[in-house]
């Protein structure tokens, strides 16, 4: 069964809240409460009179008793609101409520964030954090009226997860006695939490085999993200089942999808980037064409995830080059093939040969994906437009690159080439090679071109168009780039497969908040 889903989206720039801040965690752990500001100021305004303020957040125990009876916080700590009883050291609490500020004249909302220990309020500062364009929104309070307590207040119980990673990351087994004594080893622990920095990174290279068309072998690169949870933990919420494989477009290097690939680590996900195009070995006047992407590149950059996860099956997310690559590398290998490449031996200092194991698709997400490039777009009609001499500007500005002897080139290059630099948007991340270039020019001149996938290639698909072009250029129905014909065609070409299109250009589906929502959503099921 297909689907298809249409949005419209819209983003505006948020102005930060005016925040006036109390944080006491005590004098057990008052190494926290500068730490603790820090995080705030880099996320809000804060401002040292309460009466310029739009909200009042007090953290920690000791500052949160100015407010509340002991004896309220007590009993509010022991039942969730279905009356499940509490008790963990990772519980924490939000409450809210909204007074009018006399002096000021203002309506203001006061927060109050803690916890049963510590490690339940520095989870609670996360949660407010990560939520704060629910409890720092003023117009949300006033909209709630009487139900602002319930719709802006939160428990984190007994099986929150959130809290959990907490715990797991601030527990006894890891600190020791460093838990409770203040110092800077504890600082350093909870500012990792605060910022997300238990994220390890690992650079682990793979190497195709000396048969592409240049006749070389060429280095890749995957880089691996993922937080060291304990062993129970992993087993509570099965993490790491299935790796998550995440590649950019053309122009676009190992690091397109980190910010994204940071989130799914947040989440539980093995997440594996990978370099199709844009690392060093490969863009150091290596002439590899589409073809050596299909048979050396995305094999071996899969072969190698294989191999250094243990994992035989992943979950793949591409944009644009690293979507179509990926299709049509894996309609042609989806069956397996042995000694495709090679992984370092960390142990013996050597590369050792690896094996694409079959099937190694679950979920497939193609984000921009473009396919035949038939139609119409802002990009095909610049490369198609006929120059003076009679030359499409697409080829002619080839042919100028070529007879400068350039054989990587980056996105400037070629805009150039065609006059339309000034609509460059993102900054050129990477290089690629000339022959990549020229093989989707020529798809773009040749619009009675086909283009099939074979269903093995993965279990069920997702694919995500754009129906907006760059700025206020001319909008003929695509991304700028790909026409959203081309995602409508893969829609159309594999069974188990659905369709969102959002309004957005070829640049900005990428990092498009409701993609990630629905590819995070996905990757639970």
């Amino acid at each position: 069964m297909r689907k298809t889903d249409n949005f419209n989206c819209g983003s505006a720039a948020r102005k930060k809240a005016k925040v006036y801040l109390e944080v006491d965690f005590g004098t057990s752990f008052s190494i926290l409460n500068n730490l603790t500001r820090e995080y705030f100021a880099s996320h809000f305004e804060l401002v040292e009179n309460p009466n310029l303020a739009n909200f009042q957040v007090v953290v920690g125990d000791s500052a949160v008793a100015q407010y509340k009876d002991i004896g309220d916080l007590i009993w509010a700590r022991h039942y969730d609101k279905f009356g499940t009883k509490l008790g963990e050291g990772y519980n924490g609490f939000i409450e809210t409520d909204v007074f009018h500020n006399s002096i000021s004249n203002l309506d203001q909302a006061r927060i109050l964030v803690y916890g049963f220990n510590i490690q339940g309020t520095v989870a609670a500062v996360k949660r407010l954090i990560n939520a704060q364009t629910l409890y720092l929104d003023m117009n949300s309070y006033l909209d709630a009226g009487a139900d602002v307590k319930s719709l802006h207040s939160d428990i984190l119980d007994n099986d929150d997860k959130l809290g959990l990673q907490v715990m797991d990351l601030l527990s006894q087994e890891r600190l020791g006695s460093h838990l409770q004594a203040n110092d800077e080893v504890l600082r350093r622990a909870v500012q990792d939490v605060y910022y997300d920095n238990n994220v390890e990174v690992a650079i682990l290279p793979v190497k195709t085999l000396s048969s592409t068309s240049y006749g070389e072998e060429t280095q890749l690169r995957t880089k691996n993200l993922n937080i060291d949870y304990s062993a129970k933990y992993k087993d509570v919420f099965s993490l790491y089942d299935t790796p998550v494989v995440m590649a950019g477009g053309i122009y676009s290097n190992l690091d397109a999808f980190a910010d994204f690939g940071g989130e799914l680590v947040e989440d539980g996900h093995d997440v594996w980037l990978i370099e199709i195009t844009g690392g060093p070995d490969e863009e150091d006047n290596t002439p590899y064409t589409y073809e050596d992407l299909e048979d050396y590149y995305v094999p071996a950059l899969l072969a190698g995830v294989q191999h250094y996860s243990g994992s035989d099956t992943v979950n793949y997310v591409g944009h644009s080059n690293g979507c179509r690559s990926a299709l049509t590398s894996l309609s042609k290998h989806y069956s397996g093939e042995d000694d495709i490449g090679y992984a370092f031996n960390y142990s013996t200092g050597t590369w050792d040969s690896i094996d694409l194991k079959a099937n190694p698709v679950d979920k497939f997400f193609g984000i921009a994906c473009p396919t035949t490039l038939n139609v119409l777009e802002y990009s095909s009609k610049q490369i198609r437009e006929i120059n003076n001499d009679g030359v499409p500007k697409g080829t002619a500005g080839i042919e100028e690159l070529r007879a400068i002897g350039k054989i990587n080139i980056n996105q400037k290059d070629f805009l150039v080439k065609l006059n339309i630099l000034a609509y460059l948007k993102s900054k050129s991340e990477g290089n690629i090679s000339l022959n990549l270039q020229e093989f989707y020019k020529d798809l773009y001149l040749d619009n009675h071109s086909s283009f099939s996938g074979d269903q093995n290639v993965a279990n069920k698909y997702i694919f995500f168009g754009g129906t907006d072009n760059y700025y206020s250029l001319v909008n003929y129905g695509g991304d700028g780039v790909v026409p959203i014909e081309d995602l409508e065609l893969l829609n159309d070409s594999f069974d188990n497969c659905e369709l969102y299109k959002f309004y957005d250009d070829h640049t900005d589906i990428r990092d498009n908040k409701n993609v990630k929502t629905i590819i995070k959503g996905e990757l639970l099921e």
